[in-house]
């Protein structure tokens, strides 16, 4: 059994497993092209195309867990 599914197990966060989850990888069509201010930290804001489907997806009862492109090298690669 893997740490993940050990980790999984012991969240009260995660859905019933009868419910609809969608995974989905972002890439960089998805958000804005850079931040307003040049030194912020923050991370790029998604478009309004993505945000209206993630809307969309929740109101018929989907969970979806997003992983933005600039998060990808943080993944761990046995994952």
């Amino acid at each position: 059994e893997s740490k993940w599914l050990r980790a999984a197990s012991k969240s009260e966060d995660l859905p019933e497993l009868h419910s609809k989850v969608a995974v989905e990888f972002d890439g960089p069509a998805h958000f804005t092209k850079s931040s307003p201010n040049k030194g912020s930290k923050e991370p790029p804001r998604a478009l309004g195309h993505t945000v209206l489907k993630y809307k969309l997806l929740k109101k018929q009862g989907w969970t979806v867990v997003r992983i933005p492109y600039y998060e990808f090298d943080r993944i761990p690669f046995w994952a």
